[in-house]
């Protein structure tokens, strides 16, 4: 029987230490890696270890607020907690729809909309956000925000304008194809 620490050579230049795993005891072969085992436990405290170092009992916590790629903040939510209702299937709400549950003292539905007035999808203040049940009025506020002109005038001569920049680009872009 081998002795904690005794090290012996595997297939392909691996070594192995003959190791304690620290919570149970159990003596078995560790792969070493730079000179130091890979792991300190076995597999089934390792699962234990990893089952209970969840959420905030994880040293490596830093909140539960991440960013999604389109810039609104996600915050996990505790099964246990009130607003566990809301959450998706990875644990996490929206932040602006949690704010303005939490303002309104309820969970909200999937149809309710949360708008934020002025934009800026990482500002979740209660006076940014606005409650919409209507989709079509979402959505009209959405394009009054985005369009730059404010009747059909407007709109034509900003139509006009970009048609004329685009076919300038395209000329130039043809005359330099046919001089090379």
């Amino acid at each position: 029987m081998p002795k904690i620490g005794d090290i012996r050579s595997g297939k392909w230049y691996e070594k192995y230490i003959w190791s304690a795993c620290v919570d149970c005891g159990r003596e078995k072969w560790i792969h070493l890696l730079k000179g130091k085992p890979m792991s300190i436990r076995c597999k089934s405290c390792a699962t234990k270890f990893r089952r209970n170092y969840k959420g905030k009992n994880n040293p490596s916590w830093k909140g539960g607020r991440r960013e999604d790629g389109k810039g609104y903040i996600y915050i996990s939510v505790d099964s246990t907690d009130f607003f566990a209702p809301m959450r998706d299937r990875h644990g996490c709400v929206f932040e602006h729809r949690l704010v303005m549950a939490k303002h309104l003292g309820r969970c909200l539905t999937p149809e309710e909309i949360i708008h934020h007035i002025n934009g800026v999808k990482d500002d979740n203040r209660i006076g940014n956000l606005e409650l919409i049940n209507d989709n079509g009025k979402h959505i009209k506020n959405y394009f009054k925000e985005k369009m730059p002109y404010k009747n059909e005038k407007d709109k034509s001569e900003h139509k006009r304008k970009y048609q004329e920049q685009y076919y300038k680009k395209n000329k130039e872009r043809r005359c330099l194809k046919s001089t090379a």
